[in-house]
């Protein structure tokens, strides 16, 4: 059995939202939750992310992410602002990693994408 080894690191989790910072409108932040998942829709009910909303977002990411059969890190803070977490994939051949990617890619999107925008673009920082 041939491994293949692919690290996504933290930065892969958190590139989408570091240009992400800047305000939202209300009809920004409409339209983001128009076209997401169920999951982070009914989290988005009221277009504000607290911080138990955006830490449980992230935990369900992290959970998913490893039943799709990938490795994820520990979740960790970064600049005290977001949350994060790489992962690594290992499978037998190309084709495997690949599912494992996209099925660990989906997580991100179907869990914490939008939440993670909106919470940022909030300003909003980590409590302890």
């Amino acid at each position: 059995m041939r491994t293949v080894g692919v690290l996504f690191a933290i930065p892969v989790l958190l590139l989408a939202l570091s240009g992400c910072t800047e305000h939202l409108s209300v009809a920004e932040k409409e339209q983001l939750r128009s076209g997401t998942s169920d999951y982070q829709r009914k989290m988005l009910a009221d277009l504000h992310v607290s911080e138990d909303e955006y830490r449980t977002a992230v935990a369900e990411a992290h959970r998913c992410v490893a039943a799709s059969g990938a490795a994820p890190d520990p979740v960790t803070r970064v600049d005290g602002r977001q949350l994060g977490f790489g992962f690594a994939i290992t499978a037998p051949d190309e084709r495997a990693g690949a599912r494992i990617s996209d099925a660990a890619h989906r997580c991100q999107s179907d869990h914490m994408d939008v939440v993670a925008r909106i919470w940022m673009s909030q300003g909003s920082t980590l409590a302890g």
